[in-house]
């Protein structure tokens, strides 16, 4: 006998539905004894049922408004007041359904896809599969091998544990439905997988209309007409998303041009000021470079004109000092004494010897020669004696007696 699996994402696809629910839940219950249900599955919907029933109501909170923005032409007229009564009620319905709602997602048995998903699965003649650690140990090592089905989310190991349950506890024909390309992009492995572990065959196909076909029952208007908006809802997702891609795809296209063309203004900016940097920096050398050759010449000319001072007043220094070389010599040599002695000690001699005939000194200085001019003296003239003045002691004021220098060389 040929078994049927239907996906999570089959039942959880009724809350979409414009149709009756309770209508398709009928065709469903014609190929009950055929159903396998693992536990998997039955978790998987409460657990996404709440989801769907939040956005559902988010939906009804977003997109069920009345705006009426009149002007003072018709805000006073019978339809305008009709239009306003009909706001109100709309908002008290809204309200209304958004309470029963909630009180769905609080209690599970108010909301009847959730009822007859419950019977279906508590149904004696459905094949139900528990969930195992040997399960769930399978499903973790087909997903790290790499093999399908392989779940959107990276960190689920649902498919897989689905999976490992039809292969571990089904041995006949299977019709598998889903809507996900979960299974349906790896139909070729998974037919093969499940041929080679059961020596039977596998179907995947996206409706209960092609499940019931396949067993030679005939499915109602309402499934169809369901099956068909979800065909439209899918569509419509689809396009949307790839409306939204190529948005921002032209979004990201755009910010690459803007990004190019404001890295290529940052750039000529760039070589602008660093263009007009390089003219500064040669205006700037140059001006170093003439303010350095001015700073040389200056330079050059002050040691020139030092030099030439310095050459003028040592030439001058020397020949100062030629001749008062020269005058000293020969005042040494009239005194009859010895060249190097100081200056002040010959001063004092001078001055201690006034009896000395010093009729040399009167008698001038040749520039020419450099030499002082003697005068006619008899050289055979003695030596006047001391005059005895000379040799008298020296009385200050204070009657203190003071030694002269003549008395000092007398006593010698």
């Amino acid at each position: 006998m040929t078994k049927i699996f239907i996906d999570t994402n089959i039942f959880l696809g009724l809350y979409e539905s414009n149709e009756d629910t309770i209508e398709i839940f009928k065709d469903i219950e014609k190929v009950k004894d055929k159903l396998v249900f693992p536990r998997q599955v039955y978790d998987e919907f409460l657990r996404n049922r709440d989801q769907k029933l939040r956005r559902l109501k988010s939906n009804i909170k977003t997109n069920y408004k009345i705006e009426i923005h009149p002007t003072s032409l018709v805000r006073f007229s019978t339809e305008y007041n009709q239009l306003e009564k009909i706001k109100e009620d709309c908002i008290e319905i809204k309200k209304s359904l958004i309470q029963k709602i909630e009180e769905m997602i609080v209690d599970s048995s108010k909301d009847p896809i959730f009822s007859q998903f419950i019977q279906l699965y508590n149904s004696a003649s459905v094949m139900k599969i528990e969930r195992s650690d040997a399960l769930i140990q399978k499903a973790f090592f087909r997903k790290l091998a790499g093999n399908p089905p392989i779940s959107s989310k990276k960190d689920s190991l649902g498919d897989g544990i689905i999976w490992e349950s039809l292969l571990e506890h089904v041995t006949d024909d299977l019709i598998l439905i889903s809507r996900d390309g979960d299974f349906k992009d790896y139909s070729t492995f998974l037919i093969d997988e499940y041929r080679s572990k059961t020596e039977k065959s596998l179907f995947i196909v996206e409706t209960l209309s092609e499940a019931l076909k396949y067993v030679g029952e005939e499915p109602s208007d309402k499934l169809v007409q369901f099956e068909e908006e979800q065909k439209k809802r899918i569509l419509y997702m689809a396009t949307d998303l790839s409306d939204t891609l190529e948005g921002l795809n032209s979004l990201a296209r755009a910010i690459d041009r803007s990004h190019i063309a404001g890295l290529s203004s940052l750039v000529e900016e760039a070589n602008k000021s660093y263009m007009a940097s390089l003219g500064s920096i040669d205006e700037a050398t140059e001006r170093w470079n003439s303010l350095a050759r001015a700073i040389d010449w200056s330079h050059f000319a002050g040691l020139s004109s030092l030099a030439e001072e310095v050459n003028k007043s040592y030439v001058a220094s020397l020949g100062s000092v030629a001749e008062t070389a020269a005058r000293w010599n020969s005042l040494a040599r009239a005194m009859d004494i010895s060249p190097f002695m100081r200056q002040s000690d010959m001063v004092e001699r001078l001055l201690d010897s006034p009896s000395r005939n010093l009729n040399y000194l009167s008698t001038g200085y040749d520039s020419e020669t450099s030499e002082w001019l003697e005068g006619d003296v008899n050289e055979n003239q003695e030596e006047s004696a001391p005059d005895e003045s000379s040799q008298k002691k020296d009385y200050t004021i204070e009657e203190t007696q003071v030694e002269t220098k003549a008395d000092k060389d007398i006593e010698q």
